[in-house]
């Protein structure tokens, strides 16, 4: 129902487009890129690494209001389908080529 990352460390983790492709709430720490990919209180939840209390309220605030959590998803799926979708990828992949 929810989808949460509680690491200390990251880089970009593919788990994240993972579960903003499949339209789940996000609650994540700020680590790596993952601020790169989730916007705070638009697109999920971010939180500071081993703050397990703060981690455990956004994860409960999410479980007790459905709809914050459905838009937070949208919100994350739209941002999925516009940044890092596979045309988008494909397209930013074709222009890095023909650069030179």
């Amino acid at each position: 129902d929810i989808f949460v990352l509680s690491s200390v460390k990251e880089g970009l983790p593919y788990t994240i487009l993972e579960a903003m492709a499949a339209g789940l709430p996000i609650v994540a720490t700020r680590v790596g890129g993952v601020p790169e990919m989730i916007e705070n209180e638009i697109s999920g939840f971010l939180v500071q690494p081993k703050d397990s209390e703060t981690l455990a309220k956004k994860i409960s605030q999410l479980l007790e209001n459905p709809d914050l959590a459905k838009n937070l998803a949208q919100k994350a799926r739209q941002k999925y389908e516009k940044e890092f979708g596979l045309e988008k990828m494909i397209e930013k992949t074709v222009n890095l080529y023909h650069q030179g």
